[in-house]
């Protein structure tokens, strides 16, 4: 052995014993947090799910293939991997939509095949654009087509991945879940979701860097509501209805209103088979958040829930709460009066509308209890007192073709008012004064709730035979939905003149004879006459006061307004079409 290297020996022996004798310091090897942050970036250099480059790069790569139709490097096609799914601006699709330049990237990672290390990376791209891409979030038709036919590639391709040594952690997460690439990707989350365990979601979104705004949260939250909404037993499923509820509302990852309304229609519709089914708060916020009041919104209503007896318990739900609200928070006197309280819920089957005139306290006061109650009625259906006491407060229900106004105060009469003759002004914000004098100016007939008169009896007998409905009478509890509201009242004389008929109309007599003659302007003349008569004849069907008049030019002008759903959908099925202040007008 050379002298030279037995003094090194030496000299190593001599600082190991020193380092290793009981009587020294305790030596510190290295630097742990050094070593922890050298091993994360190695991880994410060589081991990792996450994009190579910034979007921004990746987004320079796309715009370059779709100016030039060509990969000009195997770097730049790595980065369209990842870029399948980006839109570069609002309108512009995405490459995963592009019914060329897909099927031209996807030919050129699959010529990859043959070596198996650089497929990976490519790879890797692509199941980034898959777990993160919007499915459900304005795609067109072709993104999602694609979307799926990505969705089975990847999986076809999964040994491939598999077989390259070695294997990567992402791979290996993306191998213990393969339902990912398979339809219902995520219905294996939807048990830990229902007893509000999220650690295995999380770890898959960790492992394979799935973003918070990917499907994968989305379609395991609606899979997780579906499971609850499939349980027979209703005790069962109320037992886990908050948790569900509670995952929809977002708790985790932000899940976009589309899911929202899919999985609170879901819960509302089981909510609505269930025997017994007392009032829930947190599930008629979720309803109100996702669809409006049902009979305010009921587009959104048939497009989601489709289901009469979840309208109806909706329904019934808010306009008892909205009774019970008025005749116990906006008592003149503070104190609730509950034989009101208690009368008018029976009615709720055949109260098409409700508002809300309000005094100057109620209308500006932030207690909470007044807060919550004016977020319930809605802007929409609150207007205010103007010269009345600040506690003054009115609730005007609609009923069949009547306007019933109960007055918050005990002393103050009621008034049922004919909508033919109404003209309270009730567009939102409005102020007013209601008078009695005022209404029975208009026809109102005035009632008056003394116990001593049982008045309650002497309602009914005043109001049912006008409705041909009576509560409390089992074979006609549903019937009440088949009214059909009448117009809203016309606004007083002073608001009506600012929208004066932008044309002299003839009204339309009617017509029985036979067509008078053959030339195209006669026809024509005779069609619009027989659509004119039977838009009369339906709207008088409906129980409807609305005129249907001819211009000098002979068009035919329906005076409606467009607040009004079932006469909207009849003028729209015949060709009207609405123009603001000036009706609906035949095309």
């Amino acid at each position: 052995m050379p002298a030279r290297l037995t003094g090194e020996l030496a000299r190593l022996g001599a600082l190991l014993h020193q380092a290793l004798s009981d009587d020294a310091a305790p030596a510190a090897w290295g630097r742990p947090e050094e070593m922890s942050r050298a091993l994360k970036a190695v991880v994410k250099t060589f081991d990792g799910s996450a994009a190579p480059a910034s979007d921004h790069s990746i987004l320079q790569a796309v715009r370059s293939f779709r100016n030039h139709r060509r990969v000009d490097s195997f770097r730049d096609l790595k980065y369209l991997c990842y870029g399948l799914a980006l839109r570069d601006g609002a309108a512009e699709d995405s490459l995963l939509g592009d019914e060329a330049l897909y099927p031209a990237l996807m030919d050129e990672v699959h010529g990859l095949v043959a070596d198996p290390r650089r497929f990976r990376k490519c790879y890797q791209g692509l199941l980034s654009s898959y777990l993160n891409f919007p499915a459900d979030d304005g795609a067109t038709d072709a993104e999602v087509e694609n979307w799926t036919q990505l969705r089975d590639y990847l999986r076809k391709q999964l040994a491939v991945i598999l077989a390259v040594e070695p294997v990567t952690s992402w791979a290996n997460v993306l191998k213990a879940h393969e339902n990912l690439l398979r339809p219902k990707p995520c219905a294996r989350y939807a048990q830990s979701l229902r007893k509000g365990q999220w650690n295995e979601l999380e770890e898959v979104a960790a492992g394979l860097a799935v973003s918070s705004q990917s499907w994968v949260w989305k379609q395991a939250v609606l899979a997780h509501v579906e499971a609850v909404s499939d349980i027979s037993s209703d005790d069962a499923y109320k037992a886990e209805l908050d948790i569900a509820l509670h995952a929809l509302k977002g708790a985790k990852v932000p899940l976009g209103a589309e899911i929202q309304r899919q999985g609170a229609a879901s819960l509302l519709r089981r909510y609505a088979r269930c025997g017994v089914r007392p009032e829930h708060a947190e599930l008629l916020d979720m309803v109100l958040r996702c669809f409006g009041k049902p009979w305010l919104n009921q587009t959104a209503w048939d497009a989601y829930v489709a289901d009469d007896s979840a309208r109806q318990l909706i329904d019934g739900w808010i306009k008892t709460g909205l009774i019970q609200d008025f005749f116990q928070l906006l008592a003149a006197d503070g104190v609730a009066d509950r034989s009101r309280m208690e009368f008018w819920p029976r009615f709720v089957p055949v109260i098409n509308d409700i508002w809300f005139v309000l005094g100057s306290h109620a209308k500006r006061s932030r207690d909470p209890n007044y807060v919550k109650m004016r977020e319930r009625i809605g802007r929409e259906r609150i207007t205010e007192f103007s010269g009345a006491g600040m506690t003054n407060n009115a609730f005007i229900m609609r009923i069949g073709p009547f306007y019933m106004i109960e007055f918050g105060q005990k002393g103050r009469a009621a008034y049922l008012v004919h909508s033919d003759n109404c003209r309270i002004d009730l567009r939102p914000g409005a102020t007013m004064s209601i008078t009695p004098s005022e209404l029975q100016g208009m026809g109102g007939r005035q009632m008056t709730h003394l116990p001593s008169d049982s008045w309650q009896q002497k309602f009914i007998q005043e109001l049912c035979p006008k409705i041909d409905w009576w509560p409390d009478r089992p074979e006609q509890k549903q019937r009440g939905r088949t009214f059909e509201p009448p117009p809203a009242p016309r606004p007083p004389a002073a608001f009506a003149t600012t929208n004066p008929a932008p044309h002299k109309l003839t009204p339309i007599k009617d017509r029985t004879e036979p067509l008078r003659g053959t030339t195209r302007a006669a026809i024509k003349g005779d069609l619009n006459e027989i659509i004119a008569k039977s838009v009369a004849d339906e709207i008088r069907r409906l129980g409807l006061n609305v005129p249907v008049s001819r211009d000098a030019s002979g068009q035919i002008i329906v005076a409606a307004g467009d607040g009004y759903s079932p006469l909207n959908r009849l003028l729209t099925s015949w060709k009207f079409t609405y123009t603001d202040g000036k009706g609906w007008r035949h095309e």
